[in-house]
């Protein structure tokens, strides 16, 4: 048998039905010498009398070689495939068929892509003179085909492109305006392949972008007949979202055809919706374009979305019998429009879209007609998170008057919506909304939660529940909690005997979920409630085995150890023994689907038990590990193949010619068991000595996990926590280990390119640092450490500079400036590390770190400038702060480059700003032997302005701000001889009670102590006219807990000297009376008060 014969037979077996002939023909294949393969698979793909799946199958081939092996093949083969490129060029003009006319296109497109040398030129003139004769000429197959190569490889011309471009630009616009609609389909995907390959040459882009109203006749064309697919749409979008000032001139026809495209109903839904990701995917890559040349076509666009929302089935028996809260009906087109309009309110900004939705949604919630009250709804909730500026001040307005009122809708999807809608904007507005709706809200979403005449709807009733919770203030939840608990364990009942009679689980799982959530809020005040519900609770979780009860078992772990924490080891300890008996026996399931459920529940156990938990350690830590080191399966995906990777989890990852499959199922257990062994080296302390080595070996190994930022996070914050551990082990053992991850975490932050992630690392090594102490850390280590605050300083640097100069060439206008702001506050984040790490090198080595910081001083010097962000501001006065609190009288040789600054930032109008300059004068008061008396004067001045600001404590970082200014004038007062105390004190006392920032109470709270146990007359008054408002601070003290005595030793003794003044004044039973009557407290104050005499 000849050789080219007898590899036909071959080829011919792999394209066979039967696996174990194509196996076994992929075998020979594989035995053929290179050489030999590349002649006989041309011979067979030109040959017509071959059949043509052979032919395909031999271009297929023959295209997978020339990708993978190229330089192999003009290294043997020279002279017979330069041939074979001027042979297919040829045989392409005569080819019959069109599926192997399209294999050789293909085959000719990655020759040509093989041909573009080093330096950019392209070697094979041949094809660059085929491509001007087929795109010109009168043959539609052929133009089609020049189109195609020019879509698959749009650099084929080389670097030298420019020298063709007008004849590259007839070739498009010939081809737009031919009259077969297959070749002016392939001339948009062509056109739009080479304008996005040359989306950074503006220039060309321009040039180009005339040819756009050709474009957009093809698009119309195809969307007003039934002749073509929506591919030219997509093209569209491709370059709305590249080059999205190209089409700026275009806007109008753009706008025009893709609404009255995305509101035709008859069109298929794809038209439809390739429409609509035009204009959203302009919206989002030019917003001030649109918001300036497209004002007018905003409105509409949001009333298609709101109308698209409305394309609901009447039908909605389907809807009511799901039982998975995680399942939904289809509605691709209602989904559509909900997603645009949350795109387009998040892009564009609250002031053009608000107005014209919130009539829309206005008319609809007051319709008649079910589906439009329900798309309302949705549109309400959908644009709070773009709107919220808008929307937050009318919330109550909002949550009162429109919502609650479409809980008692009649139709159950409207009240579902209603519940939808304020679960999310519990979350959009907390804790605003809690706080201005939470009478109504709570007994609302409770009548809804008993009702389970309709089980989809009292199980979001619940759910939303939970997003209420989750932003509530403490104090207003247990407000509710009996009411809440009653109907919570009542429901837990009923769904519990519903799912026994007939499987039914929706309520119940929701309930189990949203009880958690609850004792999660209310933390300590949830104790009453634990012996009623822990037993039923252990009931589920001891007969939930099953795999098809899985997912109750997985919340049922998740409801108890919530529990458990919010109410403490006392009540929890003694049920601990027969919880983790439970969570460690095997399941009957094949899934291991509470993983994450079951090593989150160690977690929070190990916060009650801390050091006491060691003992389930053991059994507790491999499965742990185990999950920690998931690695996930990789799979090299060939580029040509016609098959797509569609599993669940798997991302698919273009990496050159092929395709990487990524395997991610498990990386979130992974990234779970990860942030949990962090939790166990936290809490247990010395108990976690015995196993630091062998985690601290397996963390270093995720400083670079690339596949997930929370993993590399966990690595990093782990460190300090391991250090901790083993303090007993001595500076030898400690410092061994040091040695061994310091330059780990080093060469990770070099090479991290996510920001946040790089912000931990800087974390990480700074309270590694305040850990290890200078015992440890070498002067050497601690110039690293210089190295790093000035490289991040710098790369921050660059970045400023890269974004202002981006922004100079954008449209600008007020929405574009909050979106400057919000990429602002995310950049300057890393400052916020660097201001930390900065803190723990002066906790390490006080005043001796003066030695190096020479380097970094003019850093932050710059930063202080008032033409800087308040970012930037805010972080350098932390860093100055540091330095006058740590670097003891050393730190006044650096006064002429801070104190000014500072001083001046008391009046600067971000109150970040004010707070870190109050904080540091308060310091500068404290320091030693009056080094900064001379700046006091003024300096207390500039706070007392601060404090009495008409916007002093409109926010609540101003008053954090205010709060820390008093503090300051506190210390002052105390510490310092700089100013006449009896000038300030009368004012200083109006200014109490202060509450919010707790680590700076107890400094203004001493001091008020000394003032009235030494009867100072500004306190006292005449007449002890004085003593109600000293009563009532101390009461409001108390009452909200604004002095946290854990937390240091003079917060301790202040709240002790506080209580003591109330137990003194109340041994003067007349006077105390007296004004107590005057204080007519109420039954909070009067709780706080008997609390305080019987302690």
């Amino acid at each position: 048998m000849e050789p080219l014969q007898e590899f036909h037979g071959i080829i011919a077996t792999l394209v066979a039905d039967d696996n174990a002939v194509r196996e076994a023909g992929e075998a020979k294949y594989n035995e053929v010498p290179l050489p030999s393969r590349i002649l006989y698979l041309y011979q067979l793909a030109v040959e017509p009398s071959v059949a043509s799946d052979v032919r395909d199958m031999s271009l297929v081939l023959l295209r997978r070689l020339i990708a993978d092996k190229y330089d192999d093949i003009i290294a043997v083969v020279p002279t017979e495939f330069a041939s074979i490129k001027e042979q297919l060029i040829q045989s392409i003009g005569t080819e019959q068929t069109a599926s192997v006319r399209k294999r050789m296109t293909d085959v000719i497109s990655d020759i040509a892509r093989q041909t573009i040398d080093d330096n950019g030129i392209q070697q094979w003139n041949t094809v660059i003179e085929f491509l001007g004769h087929c795109a010109t000429g009168e043959r539609a197959d052929l133009r089609e085909v020049a189109m195609i190569i020019i879509e698959n490889v749009p650099n084929v011309f080389g670097i030298n492109q420019n020298q063709h471009i007008e004849d590259i630009k007839l070739m498009f616009q010939s081809n737009l305006q031919f009259d077969s609609p297959v070749v002016r389909s392939a001339a948009v995907r062509a056109y739009v392949a080479f304008v996005v390959d040359n989306e950074d040459d503006a220039v060309l882009v321009r040039h180009l972008s005339t040819m756009v109203p050709d474009m957009l006749r093809v698009c119309e064309h195809v969307a007003t007949t039934d002749d073509e697919d929506d591919v030219p749409l997509q093209c569209m979008i491709d370059l709305a979202t590249t080059v999205p000032k190209a089409l700026a001139p275009y806007f109008r026809p753009i706008f025009e055809l893709c609404l009255k495209t995305a509101g035709n109903k008859d069109k298929d839904d794809a038209y439809r919706q390739s429409s609509m990701e035009i204009l959203v995917s302009l919206c989002e890559t030019a917003p001030a374009l649109v918001r300036k040349q497209a004002a007018a076509f905003i409105e509409p666009l949001v009333q298609q979305c709101l109308s698209m929302m409305t394309e609901l089935d009447d039908d909605i028996s389907e809807w009511i019998s799901i039982d998975d809260a995680e399942e939904d009906i289809e509605e691709e087109i209602v989904s559509l429009g909900e997603t645009s309009i949350d795109r387009i309110a998040c892009a564009l900004g609250p002031k053009p879209v608000f107005p014209p939705a919130y009539n829309v949604i206005r008319k609809y919630i007051s319709s008649e007609n079910w589906m439009e009250r329900h798309a309302g709804i949705f549109g309400l909730s959908t644009i709070g998170e773009g709107c919220k500026r808008q929307m937050e001040p009318h919330i109550r307005e909002i949550v009162v008057d429109a919502l609650i009122p479409m809980l008692k809708d009649a139709h159950p999807r409207v009240r579902y919506a209603a519940c939808n809608a304020i679960g999310q904007m519990s979350s959009d507005f907390g804790p605003t909304l809690q706080k201005k709706c939470h009478e109504v809200v709570v007994m609302a979403l409770l009548e809804r939660a008993v009702d389970l005449s309709c089980h989809r709807v009292a199980a979001h009733a619940l759910a939303a529940f939970v997003n209420f919770a989750e932003d509530c203030p403490k104090a207003i939840i247990t407000v509710y909690l009996d009411r809440i608990m009653e109907k919570m364990q009542w429901i837990l009942d009923q769904t519990f005997n519903e799912l026994v009679a007939n499987q039914k689980k929706i309520v119940l799982f929701q309930v189990i979920t949203t009880v958690a959530s609850i004792a999660d809020s209310s933390q300590e005040h949830f104790a009453k409630y634990y012996t009623p519900l822990m037993p039923p609770l252990k009931y589920i979780l001891s007969n939930s085995s099953t795999e098809e009860l899985s997912e109750l078992r997985g919340k049922t772990i998740e409801c108890i150890s919530l529990i458990g924490l919010a109410v403490g080891r006392e009540l929890f300890a003694p049920d601990i023994p027969e919880i983790m008996a439970e969570l460690n026996k095997p399941t009957h399931s094949a899934k291991d689907d509470n993983a994450s459920y079951v090593i989150a529940a160690w977690a929070r156990i190990c916060k009650v038990l801390r050091e006491d938990f060691a003992p389930y350690l053991d059994t507790v830590l491999p499965t742990v590990l185990k999950h920690a080191n998931f690695s996930p399966e990789l799979s090299l995906l060939n580029v040509f193949s016609d098959e797509e990777e569609n599993e669940e989890g798997w991302d698919v990852v273009d990496v050159g010619e092929s395709r990487l499959g990524i395997h991610t199922a498990g990386i979130e257990d992974k990234n779970t068991a990860c942030e949990m062994l962090v939790c166990f080296a936290r809490e247990m302390g010395t108990a976690f000595a015995p196993y630091v080595e062998k985690v601290a070996e397996f963390m270093e190994g995720e400083l670079k996990f690339v596949f997930h930022d929370g993993v590399r996070q966990s690595a990093a914050e782990i460190f300090p926590h391991l250090f901790a551990a083993v303090r007993a082990n001595g500076p030898e053992y400690r410092r061994n280990l040091w040695s061994r991850v310091y330059p780990q975490l080093l060469d990770a932050l070099s090479s991290e390119s996510d920001l946040e992630t790089a912000g931990e690392f800087l974390f990480s090594i700074g309270c590694c640092i305040e850990e290890l102490g200078r015992e440890v850390v070498s002067p050497q280590d601690v110039l690293l450490a210089i190295q790093v605050i000035t490289t991040q300083v710098r790369k921050y640097e660059t970045r400023r500079l890269d974004r202002e100069r981006d922004s100079k060439d954008d449209e600008q206008d007020e929405e574009t400036q909050e979106e400057l702001k919000d990429i602002i506050e995310l950049e300057t984040a890393i400052l916020g590390r660097v201001s930390d790490l900065v803190h723990c090198l002066f906790t390490a080595f006080k005043e001796s770190l003066l030695e190096v910081f020479d380097p970094i001083v003019q850093s932050f010097a710059e930063l202080l400038k008032p033409n800087r962000t308040f970012q930037d501001r805010q972080w350098a006065i932390c860093v100055f702060d540091d330095l006058i609190e740590f670097g003891g009288e050393g730190s006044a040789q650096y006064q002429a480059v801070f104190v000014e600054p500072i001083l001046n930032a008391l009046s600067d109008p971000y109150p970040e700003v004010r707070q870190a300059a109050a904080y540091g004068v308060g310091l500068m008061g404290m320091a030693p032997n009056g080094i900064y008396n001379r700046f006091l004067a003024g300096g207390i001045q500039h706070l007392m302005a601060m404090i009495e600001r008409p916007d002093a404590r409109t926010t609540e970082e101003g008053t954090v701000a205010t709060e820390n200014a008093i503090s300051a004038v506190a210390k002052i007062l105390k510490h310092s001889n700089a100013v006449d105390k009896n000038l300030i004190i009368p004012t200083f006392v109006t200014w109490l009670p202060v509450w919010e920032d707790t680590e700076e109470t107890p400094y203004v709270y001493d001091f008020f102590c000394d003032l009235v146990e030494e009867n100072h007359p500004a306190v006292l008054g005449e007449n002890h006219s004085g003593l109600p408002h000293v009563v009532n601070v101390i009461l409001q003290v108390f009452s909200h807990e604004a002095i946290d005595d854990t937390a240091s030793d003079l917060a301790k003794q202040t709240k002790q000297r506080l209580a003591a003044i109330i137990k003194v004044l109340s041994g003067n039973k007349d006077l105390f009376e007296a004004v107590l009557q005057q204080l007519k407290l109420n039954s909070n104050l009067q709780h706080v008060l008997s609390a305080i005499l019987a302690a």
